[in-house]
């Protein structure tokens, strides 16, 4: 069984993904196959610095994420620009993991942040919405990307809205408490997967 993981950012989804790996899950990251497309070997790496500069490079020539997200998040057209060169590249990629993974038996948990900005949700047999209140939210991305207001603003503004992510999922995720809270209803989860994968 295949399962989407989504949300927002600074929602939890990457603990949340930890907590499906502990309880017995197969796991994987969109980040992770989206880091391996640009790498300086991989499958994007030159086109994206060919449109966006070597601006966008450390000085080890390997890619600068930070510097990349300034500046597609100040700009629209910058952001999709991007989506066009990546996004074909790394849906390749997942959908060979998804179809690999098919032919073996358990439950695998996929984080996806733009799974429906993508229009991915056929390929998952149910999707798990990780979502927070915009106060936590905004808290935990400033803390942890250290970014302004305005920056927060304008990058969790770039996804689609809540409401129609809720509409969308077969699980709701609430993620404001504690991390027991997060554990228990995680827990419960599994438990409703395990049941429909036992039918």
């Amino acid at each position: 069984m295949i399962i989407g993981l989504t949300g927002g950012m600074g929602t939890g989804k990457s603990t949340v993904l930890s907590m499906f790996r502990k309880s017995g899950c197969g796991t994987l990251s969109a980040d992770e196959l989206a880091r391996k497309v640009m790498e300086p070997q991989g499958a994007v790496f030159g086109r994206v610095v060919k449109k966006f500069g070597k601006g966008i490079l450390k000085r080890n020539g390997t890619l600068d994420r930070k510097k990349l997200a300034s500046i597609i998040f100040a700009r629209a057209d910058r952001k999709r620009l991007l989506e066009r060169l990546t996004h074909p590249a790394i849906i390749r990629l997942l959908k060979k993991e998804i179809a690999d993974r098919r032919k073996r038996k358990g439950i695998f948990v996929v984080d996806v942040p733009l799974l429906f900005e993508a229009d991915l949700g056929c390929l998952f047999d149910r999707i798990i919405l990780v979502y927070a209140s915009r106060r936590v939210q905004y808290l935990r991305l400033a803390r942890r990307e250290h970014l302004s207001p305005d920056e927060i603003q304008r990058r969790t503004g770039a996804q689609m809205s809540l409401s129609a992510k809720k509409k969308k999922s077969d699980y709701l995720l609430p993620n404001d408490g504690s991390k027991k809270d997060l554990e228990r209803r995680v827990r419960k989860i599994k438990k409703s997967l395990d049941r429909i994968k036992g039918l």
